[in-house]
């Protein structure tokens, strides 16, 4: 359990950056996030490692939800020892799933990519899917709510992963089981009143970073 909101503050503030969650010390209103809608999609992001880049790109008409929906492609790394050459891009989108709210990435220092779709049209909590061999084999599972459309909603580290989700105004969810398993780590109500006792104003939360400088709380 925790026990002190001043803890909890300073473990939330190693779990989100510190940008991501404070305005600054002032008394103006509080921003709360903003749950996912038909046209709300997270933007495009790329992500690189030694392994090869994940992208993830936005296409289709995007003022129309039918016609908006999000790709993951994956570009193997260099090859050849004098000059870099990188392979092709390809499509990697984890089958099975309508991704009309969009496309989530969050990539180890392994090289696993964990993918969540955002919620749209009649979908309302955020299927989620990993992959260790560059999209050839997908282990899947779902968050129990929607990923909040912000590039940083989802990030993992080894098997630890981290999510923004907008029920109950913003929480972060914790992972270190399956992709199914998922306990709250911070609710929203406990970071602003966190940030009041110091004196502070909680902002939007807005990402989520796993930090190794803080143990797993229960």
């Amino acid at each position: 359990m925790i026990r002190s909101v001043t803890r909890l503050l300073a473990v939330v503030l190693a779990v989100v950056p510190t940008a991501a969650l404070l305005t600054g010390c002032s008394a103006g209103p509080v921003p709360s996030v903003v749950a996912s809608s038909t046209v709300d999609v997270p933007p495009s992001q790329a992500v690189s490692t030694p392994g090869g880049t994940w992208a993830t790109v936005v296409m289709g008409h995007l003022d129309d939800p039918l016609n908006t929906f999000g790709e993951l492609v994956y570009r193997p790394p260099c090859t050849g020892v004098a000059t870099c050459v990188p392979g092709a891009w390809v499509l990697a989108t984890p089958p099975g799933v309508a991704s009309n709210g969009g496309l989530f990435a969050g990539v180890d220092p392994n090289g696993t990519l964990s993918a969540g779709f955002g919620a749209a049209l009649d979908l309302t909590f955020s299927p989620l899917a990993a992959t260790a061999d560059a999209g050839s084999n997908w282990e899947t599972g779902a968050l129990p709510a929607a990923l909040v459309p912000v590039t940083d909603a989802l990030t993992t580290s080894g098997r630890n992963r981290l999510a923004l989700v907008s029920s109950g105004g913003g929480q972060v969810l914790s992972s270190g089981a399956d992709l199914s398993t998922w306990a709250v780590l911070a609710r929203r109500p406990q970071i602003v009143a966190a940030a009041s006792h110091s004196g502070c104003s909680a902002g939007s939360m807005t990402a989520v970073s796993p930090s190794p400088r803080v143990a797993p709380i229960s």
